[in-house]
């Protein structure tokens, strides 16, 4: 009887039927007292509370997709970033003392008088740290010298003066690249050239 009814109604009247019956199971669905409340489901998620063993296995879930996305570089970058953030800590002011004391704090300036440019004697903290890497030693000016000494002893001291003019030609002024980089050309790369 009710598909002899439904048959011989109109496709407007089918339409609103139809839109009413979906009306009304989603105001009565089973198992849910209202029909502005939340689904069941999301409830229960909200009322699970995360112990360690859930935060651990999450960060572990995460961890895994770092690792299986070949696109995302971010684990291996942020472990770059850590081991070199731990190398350099001893060096960091703000992380570890300076030896001796700070001279910002008391009045005693030994500490720049040791680490200035013009020193005959590094201090022991500034050797370490030029064995972290060579740009660390190249960076620091007694650094630099001692490397020279070194490389004038092994005759190839045209190494390192090649590649700190390579440096001043790198960070030079857009007026002077042009002569800069003559110059670097006629003293290390031209046939003849002095430092070949």
């Amino acid at each position: 009887m009710q598909l002899k009814m439904q048959k011989e109604r109109k496709k407007v009247d089918k339409v609103v039927f139809d839109s009413e019956e979906r009306a009304f199971w989603r105001q009565r669905r089973p198992g849910q007292p209202n029909a502005l409340d939340e689904h069941i489901q999301k409830t229960e998620k909200k009322l699970k509370k995360c112990t360690l063993q859930g935060y651990r296995q999450q960060l572990e879930r995460l961890r895994l997709s770092l690792k299986t996305k070949p696109w995302l570089k971010a684990m291996k970058a942020s472990d770059t970033m850590v081991s070199w953030c731990e190398q350099f800590q001893d060096y960091d002011p703000f992380l570890a003392p300076s030896q001796p004391s700070n001279p910002w704090i008391s009045d005693d300036t030994s500490l720049w008088t040791l680490n200035t440019d013009n020193v005959e004697v590094p201090t022991e903290r500034r050797v370490k740290r030029w064995g972290l890497s060579v740009q660390e030693l190249v960076r620091d000016p007694i650094g630099r010298q001692v490397l020279e000494t070194f490389l004038e002893s092994e005759f190839s001291s045209e190494n390192i003066r090649f590649w700190m003019a390579i440096q001043d030609l790198k960070y030079s002024p857009n007026c002077q690249i042009e002569c800069k980089a003559q110059k670097v050309h006629d003293e290390y790369l031209a046939s003849g050239a002095l430092a070949k």
